[in-house]
């Protein structure tokens, strides 16, 4: 038996040679910029990419983790993730946000104090977004690690 992720990444996996994977890392809630960087990637490429915001592509988006904190859209920035990414690989941020108490009990204060509270999502994140992840990683969609055709990310 094969569990909704695994359907998932072999329904990928069986796609044709010529998809591509397309992958952004560390997006810290700063979701206007990683658009821009698609939209710069679409014309450098003549790729066709996002259409009014949502990825629109036969290539496979990957998000390689910390899609939130820091930046000014973080809750924006995670529900854009949840809906468009191919794969979403978790992160330190995303595995912030699914065990806070835990993190709270190891993070040094320097880090909080750096970082400062406004800056850190998950430390605040409402119940219905902390559920959300949660939710998305017991279904498989956001997944530790994902093997592609010629890396592992």
């Amino acid at each position: 038996m094969v569990g909704a992720g695994e359907a998932r990444n072999l329904t990928l996996q069986t796609k044709t040679k010529s998809v591509k994977h397309i992958c952004i890392t560390d997006i810290h809630g700063y979701l206007d910029q990683a658009l821009g960087a698609l939209q710069d990637l679409e014309n450098e490429r003549c790729l066709k990419l996002i259409e009014n915001g949502e990825w629109s592509s036969e290539h496979n988006l990957i998000l390689n983790g910390d899609v939130f904190d820091r930046g000014p859209q973080n809750r924006e920035a995670l529900e854009w993730a949840l809906e468009n990414a191919d794969i979403y690989i978790l992160g330190n941020h995303e595995f912030f946000a699914i065990f806070p108490d835990v993190v709270n009990e190891f993070m040094s204060e320097s880090y909080f104090e750096h970082h400062g509270e406004e800056g850190l999502y998950w430390l605040n994140m409402d119940e219905e977004m902390r559920h959300r992840i949660l939710k998305a990683v017991a279904k498989g969609e956001i997944v530790p690690a994902y093997r592609g055709p010629k890396y592992i990310y």
